[in-house]
């Protein structure tokens, strides 16, 4: 009686260290990846004034217009009198006034 009483308990113990592995393995597979960041991105909106973006190794900036998409190797100003809404790929939202200078994270 005591030993299929211990292999019960036995059981009871493997089960539950599995299940622990396996739900700890499903929350790590849904976790962000940190590679991911690459992926960042940042449409932008209600833009009033002049809103510049360059690619990360050129000198020049270019105007854009809403709708443009802000990628992780760009850089962003706005100049006097110039604001911006970014709705990042996170589904987070980020407003930019005059005068500032804005990069995604690599």
């Amino acid at each position: 009686m005591k030993l299929s009483k211990r292999l019960s308990t036995r059981k009871v113990v493997l089960l539950s260290i599995f299940a622990i592995l396996v739900i700890g393995l499903a929350i790590i597979a849904t976790l962000p990846s940190v590679s991911r960041s690459q992926d960042l991105s940042a449409l932008l909106s209600e833009m009033v004034g002049v809103v510049e973006v360059r690619n990360g190794g050129q000198d020049q900036y270019n105007q854009v217009n809403n709708g443009f998409l802000l990628k992780a190797i760009m850089q962003l100003q706005t100049k006097e009198e110039s604001r911006v809404r970014l709705d990042l790929s996170t589904k987070s939202i980020v407003r930019l006034g005059k005068m500032t200078i804005f990069s995604l994270p690599q």
